[in-house]
């Protein structure tokens, strides 16, 4: 399902992380994903404050949007990656959608 989101609304890129950072799935490239992942654990160690969404932007205009999920007892983050033409509202919007399609699944 993550596959099929690439492409469509923006969305350059999708990643599935668990609760301390692993990849479970990224279409990210690597170098992104090892940024992004760098970022978080650098939030986390700083232990700023439980996160349950993350908004970044990049220099580019390139954004990503987290999301921290539970369902059924399975925690992880869910990651998207929107191109510069995307707001962060609309990107918002498209998380929620694809959110639900997850929840549909399980």
């Amino acid at each position: 399902m993550l596959r099929d989101c690439i492409e469509d609304k923006e969305v350059i890129g999708s990643a599935i992380f668990t609760l301390i950072w692993k990849v479970i799935y990224s279409s990210l490239l690597q170098t992104t994903l090892f940024n992004i992942i760098r970022e978080f654990e650098v939030r986390n160690e700083k232990n700023l404050i439980v996160l349950k969404k993350m908004y970044l932007e990049l220099e580019n205009s390139e954004k990503f949007i987290s999301k921290f999920m539970e369902i059924n007892g399975m925690k992880f983050n869910l990651v998207l990656m929107f191109s510069f033409r995307v707001k962060f509202g609309m990107g918002n919007l498209y998380l929620r959608d694809v959110l639900r399609k997850i929840e549909r699944l399980i």
